[in-house]
């Protein structure tokens, strides 16, 4: 009977002897990533914090440090396997509510889905929150010509669409703080999407050809503009007899041109009208 107790006991002094030891490494584990951490080796301090893991996986603060590591080595505007695997684990390490998704030329169907949008201020972006009535919190691009998205920012939030701040002051703190306002507050959610859409022109290629004082574009418009193919054998033609190309129609979101349909229109449109500044939107 003695025997077996102090085997017991023997038993249960080994076991917390081996899990104390197992904490001591992970604790030391950790001192070392956090030290790769901070001088922004993200990869050697993930390898440190995934050992101490290992060696005592009811360490739950383990979750927040390897999440941080993978958002330190992911890089963004980067399409490859490897990095989708960094931000996949972000997520799932910090237990973030994000649904990730790569490159799409389809923004619409995201846009639809959304409640709120955190972007830059490009002139196209804006308009395509807008047409979905998206509350927008904009970031504008600090180095655009002449701050022009920060000159779209102020016009697109002026009638209450959404909140923009400088780059400088975009804070973790303060975009938190106006995607908090939204999510306690889902009529004033509501209303930022309502301005929102109030701002959307889906009209106006429209409106720019009906005031253009173009006669010929106005009668395409209401005929419903020729078909590609009809289109493009005219150009053919009129560039046929001027022996040059012509430059290329004008585009606008929308898919409605506005184009040169004789010889004399397009003298007197290229003296008429000033090619459009970029507006890098």
């Amino acid at each position: 009977m003695k025997r077996n107790v102090c085997l017991l006991g023997a038993l249960i002094l080994f076991s917390f002897t081996a899990v104390s030891c197992q904490k001591v490494q992970a604790r030391m584990e950790i001192k070392e990533g956090n030290k790769a951490y901070l001088n922004e080796d993200y990869r050697t301090a993930l390898n440190h914090y995934e050992e101490a893991r290992k060696a005592d996986p009811g360490f739950k603060e383990l979750d927040r440090l390897i999440g941080y590591c993978n958002i330190g080595l992911f890089k963004p505007n980067q399409e490859d396997p490897q990095n989708e695997k960094y931000a996949d684990s972000a997520i799932r390490e910090e237990g973030l509510p994000i649904e990730p998704f790569p490159f799409t030329d389809r923004i619409g169907d995201v846009f639809a889905r959304c409640d709120a949008v955190l972007m830059r201020a490009g002139a196209l972006s804006i308009a395509e929150a807008s047409l979905f009535g998206r509350p927008c919190i904009l970031i504008p691009y600090p180095h655009s010509a002449d701050r022009h998205q920060e000159e779209n920012a102020r016009e697109f939030c002026a009638g209450g669409a959404g909140v923009w701040m400088p780059q400088e002051e975009a804070t973790a703190e303060r975009i938190l703080s106006a995607i908090s306002s939204w999510v306690a507050d889902p009529g004033g959610r509501a209303a930022a999407g309502e301005a929102a859409a109030r701002f959307s022109r889906p009209d106006a290629a429209a409106h720019i050809v009906r005031y253009s004082g173009d006669e010929r574009a106005r009668v395409n418009l209401q005929r419903g503009l020729l078909p590609f193919a009809r289109r493009h054998q005219q150009l053919k033609r009129i560039t046929a007899v001027r022996r040059r190309r012509l430059r290329q129609p004008l585009e606008f979101h929308g898919g409605l041109p506005l184009e040169l349909h004789s010889v004399s229109h397009a003298r007197q449109s290229r003296d008429r009208v000033e090619q459009p500044a970029d507006t890098g939107g």
